[in-house]
């Protein structure tokens, strides 16, 4: 049995991506701040990974890792500055913050309207950057099976 294709690949990360950007806006308008601010990570990360699959470089999708943006950004070639860095470790919380109990409560004391507006802003940017890096350098994918790490089973997560 043979995995995706490259391609299908790259069109499963893009498709959660952008339903996952959908889902922080929706829920930015319905004022659930925190969990708008843990889906506008998950946008991010699902583009990161879309970015390694356009470079031919193992996804990370496993362990904690496969959620630590900053490591996924450094492990498909993206060259980050001092601020780029900071943004994608505090978006990198989100997730954590997001999902578990004992962080949710401190949190959502955090995510204000304007906190979630700045970020989501953030996050919306990095989402446009990440698109144009994957658009520009898509055509070069080949058509064959992707070549997944001995850790991944052969489908798509």
């Amino acid at each position: 049995m043979s995995g995706p294709t490259t391609k299908q690949y790259l069109n499963h990360w893009l498709r959660g991506s952008a339903e996952a950007l959908s889902i922080m806006r929706t829920l930015k308008s319905k004022k659930n701040y925190t969990f708008a601010l843990f889906f506008g990570h998950l946008a991010i990360e699902k583009l990161l990974k879309a970015v390694c699959v356009v470079r031919q470089v193992p996804v990370p999708t496993t362990g904690v890792r496969g959620h630590d943006l900053p490591y996924i950004a450094n492990q498909c070639g993206l060259q980050l500055t001092q601020q780029q860095l900071l943004e994608l470790t505090t978006i990198k919380a989100f997730n954590i913050e997001g999902r578990y109990d004992d962080y949710k409560q401190r949190f959502h004391a955090m995510c204000t309207s304007q906190y979630t507006a700045t970020w989501t802003a953030i996050i919306a940017e990095w989402c446009n950057k990440l698109r144009i890096i994957i658009r520009n350098e898509k055509s070069n994918l080949p058509n064959r099976n992707y070549l997944f790490t001995e850790s991944q089973s052969g489908k798509i997560p």
